[in-house]
């Protein structure tokens, strides 16, 4: 995925997107909204996205790699219980 491109997914029937705000050599800037979040992720980094607020993380977001400005992102829809240590 390059700078400013969208794709558009459900959860529980609930419509988000992800949106790519950035790439440079190492580092892709993402949203995903319907309730908006931004982060960094790093070449090699999963980022885990709890959608509705509830309990557990919904998608799983992965860094695979970034060739000639193209993000490689790998997207998962997950299920995982959230452990109380875990800060938002």
């Amino acid at each position: 995925m390059k700078q400013n491109w969208k794709v558009n997914f459900k959860v529980n029937e609930e419509p988000h997107f992800l949106k790519v705000n950035s790439v440079s050599s190492d580092k892709v800037s993402i949203t995903i909204s319907s309730n908006p979040v931004t982060f960094d992720l790093l070449v090699g980094e999963t980022k885990k996205v709890n959608l509705n607020e509830d309990d557990s993380y919904d998608l799983s977001v992965y860094l695979k790699s970034i060739r000639s400005s193209y993000a490689d992102l790998v997207i998962r829809s997950i299920d995982e219980i959230i452990p109380s240590s875990a800060s938002q």
